[in-house]
């Protein structure tokens, strides 16, 4: 159940989170952890702050594991896989931006991070290689998350015209 809960919890949040930063009078803050225009990157982060916070809710309340980043690491990895798939196929060789497509590939990525962890948390064993690559892919995803949102190049909005 507290896949299903995270999964919940992470849909209302991301899916909210598409609407907070101009529904806060675009503050810094609110920038830093959810969306601000259409583009990719933005898009990754209506679901990295959701699943980021699930997750330390995760280790302190509700699940202590010790694989918990290797397993989310590898989560992360298959939910930016998921998103950018059909992002790049139709916005970069169609030229189109499609919302309901963004809008699936938004929740079926959380349906597969949060799938792909439940069954990693019952795993028996996790291999070294499965270890390697969930830390691996967990450092990765921090790391371009903070140098995404501190790089000072700006990145077009594909509806909107507009930068941020």
């Amino acid at each position: 159940m507290v896949f299903l809960y995270g999964f919940i919890f992470s849909a209302i949040l991301g899916t909210t989170g598409h609407f907070l930063y101009k529904f806060f009078n675009n503050d810094s803050i609110i920038g830093f952890l959810f969306s601000k225009n259409e583009n990719l990157y933005q898009h990754l982060k209506l679901g990295f702050t959701p699943i980021l916070l699930w997750m330390i809710v995760e280790k302190f309340v509700l699940i202590n594991n010790d694989n918990l980043i290797t397993i989310n690491g590898i989560g992360f990895l298959s939910f930016f896989l998921v998103i950018s798939l059909p992002y790049f196929i139709v916005n970069k060789f169609l030229h189109k931006n499609i919302p309901y497509i963004n809008i699936s590939s938004f929740y079926f990525a959380l349906i597969t991070h949060y799938f792909l962890t439940f069954l990693l948390y019952n795993s028996i064993f996790l291999s070294k290689f499965v270890n390697f690559i969930g830390i691996s892919s967990f450092i990765l995803v921090i790391s371009s998350y903070f140098l995404q949102n501190f790089s000072v190049k700006k990145r077009s909005d594909v509806i909107h015209q507009w930068y941020g």
